[in-house]
């Protein structure tokens, strides 16, 4: 089952994760500008959720907003007892 993102979602992304800065060509393509690999665990605040048939959303993390492919990273919640 998909976690359904909304914006201000805190994520934990994983290391070895894909990050793609894009520039939108249209609805349905995204050109990535720039790519980078996590080399560590790290946390991210979600921009954009993923629009309709789309499995990207945008986070802001390491100072600028990525793409990222939302089955890659994890909402994390409050544990409460």
């Amino acid at each position: 089952m998909k976690h359904r993102y909304k914006k201000g979602d805190l994520v934990h992304i994983p290391q070895s994760v894909l990050l793609m800065n894009t520039q939108p060509r249209s609805q349905q393509l995204l050109i990535p500008t720039r790519t980078q690999t996590t080399e560590k665990p790290t946390v991210g605040v979600v921009v954009q959720p993923p629009t309709t048939g789309h499995d990207h959303l945008v986070v802001y993390c390491e100072g600028e907003n990525w793409s990222v492919h939302g089955d890659r990273v994890y909402v994390i919640t409050e544990n409460r007892k």
